[in-house]
């Protein structure tokens, strides 16, 4: 019952947000990112340095939605990844309601994607703003 309960308000919420995938952002820090840009984790801004703009991607929602640990789809990363390299292999604009949130999806090197909430990953310090490398460029 509960997974036809989470697949019923997942699509409902397909209906209301809408996703446009772009290929560059220029974001807040007046630095403009692209897909194929490394960039690199600051600290989690988390009391215990685990972080919240920074979390466990799509792969990870669906395992956890299907392992029945729903409350923790938008599980944060451990404090165990600050400085880590991550490539960028999605740049989204999601609009809910009016408001519009930029994030990235990107791989560290395994096959776990992660998803990063780029201006508030900024402003906290858990994406460093100096931290990226642009490749073929």
């Amino acid at each position: 019952m509960k997974k036809i309960i989470l697949i019923f308000i997942c699509t409902l919420s397909a209906s209301l947000i809408s996703a446009q995938g772009l290929t560059e952002y220029t974001a807040s820090n007046n630095v403009t990112y692209h897909i194929g840009d490394t960039i690199k984790l600051g600290r989690g801004s988390t009391p215990n340095g685990d972080f919240i703009y920074c979390q466990m991607g799509d792969t990870y929602a669906v395992m956890a939605a299907l392992g029945g640990s729903a409350g923790r789809i938008d599980q944060g990363l451990p404090r165990n990844l600050s400085g880590a390299n991550m490539v960028i292999k999605k740049i989204k604009e999601t609009t809910f309601k009016g408001a519009k949130l930029i994030s990235f999806n990107v791989a560290g090197g395994d096959f776990v994607k992660y998803k990063i909430l780029v201006e508030d990953a900024l402003a906290t310090g858990e994406l460093k703003s100096n931290g990226y490398t642009k490749i073929g460029r």
